[in-house]
C-alpha cells in the first residue's frame, strides 16, 4: 500500500512568495482581486484575517498618502507654469513699453527682479519633494480625510436618530389614536347604559300614582283645575311632574274654611 502523501507545509517566505506571484500573474492578465477575494485566499493560506484586514488598512493609507503627495506636487507645478505665463507676458508688454517709449532700456530691471523669484518658484517646483515636505502633507492630508470620517460618522448618527424620532412619532401617534378609539369606545359604553338606566326611571316615574287623598291634596296645591276627577296635570307651566288627581268638593270647603279663619284673624 502506498504511503499517503503528505500535505505540503510552507513557510513565512515561501507563502509571500507565492502570494507575490500569484498577484503578479494576476496583474499581468489584467485582472484585479477584489477585497473578498483576497480575505478568501488568505484564508485558505493559513493567514489570520485580522491581520489582512489590517494589512489591508495600512495599504490604503499608504496609497492615500501617495496620492496626496502626487496631488500637492501637481497643484505646485500648476502654480509655477501660471506664474511663468503672467511674468512672460508682463515682461513682454514692459519690453513693448521700453521699446516704443524712446531711447534707454530698462525692462530687464523687472524682468531679471521678476525672473529670479520665477526660477526660485520653478525649482521648488520641479524637484522631488523633501522628506520634511512628504511628512508635512502627508499629516496635513491625515487630518483632512480623519475630518471627513468624522463628519460621515456623525452625519449617519444624524439619520439613524432621525429615523428613530421618526419611528417614535409614529409609534406615539399610533397608540394616541388607540387609545383615542378606546376612550370613545368606553364613552359610547357608558352613555348606553346611562341612557338605558334613564330610560327605566323614565319609565318608572310616568307610570300613574295611587289614588290616595294626599296624592289627590299635593296635585291641586300643585295648580290642577277645581273640581277635577281622575286626570293628568302638571304644575301649571308644563315642566312639573305627571300625577293622577281626583278633586271633591270636601276639599274645596276645607280650603274655604281656612281661608275665612285666616281673614278673620286679620280683622282682629
Amino acid at each position: 500500500m502506498a504511503d499517503e502523501r503528505e500535505t505540503p507545509r510552507y513557510t513565512r517566505e515561501e507563502v509571500e512568495e507565492i502570494l507575490r506571484r500569484a498577484a503578479e500573474r494576476t496583474h499581468d492578465r489584467g485582472d484585479a482581486l477584489r477585497h473578498d477575494e483576497l480575505v478568501a485566499a488568505a484564508r485558505e493560506a493559513g493567514i489570520d484575517v485580522s491581520a489582512v484586514e489590517s494589512a489591508a488598512g495600512e495599504l490604503a493609507e499608504r496609497r492615500e498618502d501617495r496620492l496626496a503627495v502626487e496631488s500637492w506636487k501637481a497643484a505646485r507645478r500648476r502654480r509655477f507654469a501660471s506664474h511663468f505665463l503672467t511674468w512672460l507676458v508682463v515682461n513682454a508688454g514692459l519690453f513693448l513699453l521700453d521699446l516704443l517709449g524712446g531711447p534707454g532700456w530698462w525692462f530687464f530691471y523687472p524682468l531679471l527682479g521678476w525672473g529670479i523669484a520665477v526660477a526660485l518658484q520653478g525649482v521648488g517646483a520641479l524637484r522631488e519633494p523633501t522628506p520634511a515636505q512628504v511628512e508635512r502633507v502627508t499629516r496635513k492630508d491625515r487630518r483632512r480625510r480623519e475630518a471627513e470620517r468624522k463628519r460621515e460618522a456623525r452625519r449617519l448618527e444624524r439619520e439613524a436618530r432621525r429615523h428613530r424620532d421618526r419611528g417614535d412619532r409614529d409609534r406615539r401617534k399610533r397608540i394616541e389614536k388607540e387609545f383615542e378609539r378606546a376612550v370613545e369606545s368606553g364613552v359610547s359604553a357608558l352613555l348606553q347604559a346611562a341612557t338605558k338606566h334613564l330610560d327605566k326611571a323614565t319609565r318608572r316615574d310616568e307610570g300613574p300614582l295611587p289614588d290616595t287623598e294626599f296624592n289627590r291634596y299635593v296635585a291641586r296645591k300643585k295648580g290642577g283645575p277645581t273640581g277635577a276627577r281622575v286626570g293628568d296635570v302638571g304644575d301649571g307651566d308644563g315642566r312639573g311632574p305627571r300625577v293622577r288627581v281626583d278633586h271633591d268638593e270636601d276639599f274645596d270647603d276645607e280650603d274655604e274654611r281656612e281661608r275665612r279663619g285666616s281673614s278673620r284673624k286679620l280683622r282682629r
